[in-house]
């Protein structure tokens, strides 16, 4: 059976990955064996993308999951991949060249409320805690914007969202015998 252009394309990201990982170390030594379930658990994300968003970003993209994974499965999204760290950026932007993601853009900056773009939908893996994020971003939202933040066990979101005045939802699933969850924020 043939691939389809995004399988594809995700699997020259892991070897990229790899790759770089070698001299750089993005990746730990127990994930690295096991990329994959970092990819299934991005299509977890994906799948709660429903709205057609007008721009994505992707806080702390790091290794490029969440960010680098959804600009490839929805090619016809915009999505800034925020990045301070130097060698993290220049990992995702050779990522985006290498493997033609034109929908996909680097910032390299501290981001939080210090841009000049706007987003409705902000995404988020293991960067920070649910209330940092959302002060992180308040001022960068466009109206009626929403959050799909990537996160552990569904008890300890609750806790996370304890003083959190926004509606939310936590939609729960299971990843190799590990609880996950999505924390989907509406913002105002």
């Amino acid at each position: 059976m043939r691939k389809t252009l995004s399988q594809q394309k995700t699997e020259d990201f892991l070897k990229l990955l790899l790759a770089f990982n070698k001299r750089h170390n993005l990746v730990s030594k127990q994930k690295k064996d096991n990329l994959q379930e970092d990819v299934e658990d991005c299509f977890h994300l994906i799948g709660h993308i429903k709205h057609n968003p007008t721009k994505i970003l992707d806080l702390g993209s790091g290794n490029g999951f969440p960010g680098i994974i959804v600009a490839i499965q929805k090619p016809k999204l915009k999505i800034d991949l925020a990045e301070k760290q130097s060698k993290k950026a220049h990992f995702l932007r050779s990522a985006i060249s290498k493997l033609n993601i034109p929908n996909a853009t680097v910032i390299q900056k501290n981001i939080a409320n210090n841009s000049d773009e706007r987003y409705d939908l902000v995404v988020a893996r293991a960067v920070a805690a649910t209330e940092k994020i959302l002060q992180m971003t308040s001022k960068i939202l466009l109206p009626q914007a929403k959050y799909l933040l990537m996160k552990g066990t569904t008890s300890k979101t609750k806790t996370e969202t304890e003083n959190i005045k926004l509606s939310y939802q936590i939609h729960a699933y299971t990843l190799s015998d590990k609880e996950r969850c999505i924390l989907e924020i509406f913002a105002p």
